[in-house]
């Protein structure tokens, strides 16, 4: 028992120090299965979770989705719908809530985004872009894009992508965030 012990502990140190020694080397990118199955992995609570919450009664209601590499994928079949993201943003739309997309994307680039988005299957119900002119950090521009959401009278009950910048400054109730592999992903 106090051997076993010991190794256990021993082995624990060793991959602590793995991982400490991995901690400030780029990750790799794994492999599109790999990637698309840690995705669903992390669309899965956020689908729980709408299911709890939706229908909302005459609440008007909103689920915001990132595009790039949370939408629609942009490092592995560019272009495609990410099936999870897909499936999630039918199944809120199903209960009554609205689906929003809020992107870093240029807004001189609308017409292609919608294209995109419609080709994908994605129900859409309005879409926030970075304005000619604006050089705010994408952090607080997607958060501007969530606050004016809110202030047409929507509660925004999930936001989910797959950077931090997607994700931070408030204005939702949960935020569900998606592998981007320590910023390798775009």
């Amino acid at each position: 028992m106090r051997t076993a012990l010991r190794r256990g502990v021993i082995a624990a140190a060793i991959c602590t120090t793995t991982l400490v020694a991995a901690a400030g080397t780029a990750v790799a990118l794994p492999g599109k299965d790999v990637w698309l199955a840690d995705v669903a992995a992390a669309v899965a609570p956020a689908q729980a979770y709408l299911d709890d919450r939706l229908p909302a009664g005459d609440e008007r209601t909103a689920l915001v989705l990132d595009i790039d590499n949370t939408s629609l994928a942009t490092d592995y079949d560019e272009g495609a719908a990410m099936e999870a993201t897909l499936d999630l943003a039918r199944s809120a739309r199903e209960r009554g809530a609205e689906v929003r997309f809020v992107t870093n994307r240029r807004e001189t680039g609308r017409d292609a985004t919608v294209r995109q988005l419609g080709d994908a299957g994605f129900p859409l119900d309005g879409l926030c872009m970075r304005q000619p002119g604006d050089d705010s950090s994408k952090e607080e521009m997607k958060t501007d894009c969530r606050a004016s959401i809110e202030d047409e009278g929507l509660t925004i009950v999930a936001n989910i992508g797959n950077r931090d910048t997607d994700l931070i400054g408030g204005h939702a109730e949960r935020t569900f965030k998606l592998p981007d592999y320590d910023g390798e992903l775009q």
